[in-house]
């Protein structure tokens, strides 16, 4: 409420108080706030369009853009993170980057072993000189 409109009976006070409207009792309530130096106001309770009303387009917790998660990993670490995208997307960038960070361990050590595609030529150009009839 605007203090031009207040009336003089009432308190002006930061303090408020939101409780549901009940005929009767309410005004009791909002009298008594005030000589304690509350303000006391009402809110509606639902109204049956509210209760049976199922428009609303829900998306699965998967699907909502802008979460907060959290991944656990076996070493007892965890990592928290927030995201504009969807859980399912920012799972499988962290995957990418889980397992570009393998490959790239495994070639420094010397194991990878996982090729994809045409095996590589390790003959330096041998096959090429049988079929040539050299």
């Amino acid at each position: 409420m605007h203090p031009e409109n207040t009336p003089n009976d009432e308190v002006s006070s930061n303090q408020v108080i939101t409780i549901p409207y009940y005929c009767g009792l309410g005004e009791h309530l909002q009298r008594l706030g005030r000589r304690h130096g509350y303000n006391v106001f009402f809110k509606s309770s639902p109204s049956l369009r509210s209760l049976v009303r199922n428009d609303k387009i829900r998306l699965p917790f998967e699907d909502r853009p802008g979460v907060v998660y959290e991944i656990k990993c076996g070493c007892n670490a965890s990592y928290i993170g927030e995201t504009g995208n969807t859980l399912l997307d920012r799972f499988r960038d962290h995957m990418k980057a889980l397992n570009s960070y393998r490959t790239a361990e495994e070639e420094l050590n010397g194991t990878y072993r996982k090729r994809r595609g045409r095996p590589t030529d390790r003959g330096h150009g041998k096959g090429e000189e049988q079929l040539r009839g050299c």
